[in-house]
C-alpha cells in the first residue's frame, strides 16, 4: 500500500505525490508564514479598533507606528496585542460621544 500525501500544504490527495518534493525543505515549511503573520495582523487591528473605538486603519497606523519606533516587526507587535493585551499608546483615543456628551 503507498502511502498517501499527507503534506498539509498539498491538497492533491494523491498516493504518490511529486509536486511539494521539488521544494526545497524551508520553503515547504515556510510557505504560510506571510499568511499567518497577515491574519495575526487584521486580529491586532480588529482588537485595538474595538479598545480604543478607531477606525481598522488608524489601529494599523498605530500598530505600524510602535513597530518602527521601537525596531520590531509588525507581526511581533501584533502579537503582544492579542497575546498579552498590549496596547500601543501612539494616539489619541476616539469614541462615538454618548447623548449626555451631546446635551
Amino acid at each position: 500500500m503507498l502511502p498517501i500525501c499527507d503534506d498539509q500544504a498539498c491538497f492533491c490527495g494523491r498516493s504518490v505525490c511529486t509536486a511539494h518534493e521539488l521544494r526545497p525543505p524551508a520553503e515547504a515549511t515556510n510557505s504560510s508564514t506571510p499568511r499567518q503573520s497577515r491574519i495575526v495582523i487584521e486580529q491586532a487591528k480588529g482588537i485595538l479598533a474595538a479598545r480604543r473605538d478607531i477606525t481598522l486603519n488608524q489601529a494599523f497606523e498605530d500598530l505600524r507606528h510602535h513597530a518602527r519606533h521601537h525596531q520590531m516587526l509588525l507581526s511581533k507587535a501584533a502579537g503582544a496585542v492579542i497575546d498579552t493585551g498590549f496596547t500601543p499608546n501612539t494616539g489619541p483615543t476616539r469614541r462615538t460621544p454618548s447623548p449626555a456628551d451631546i446635551a
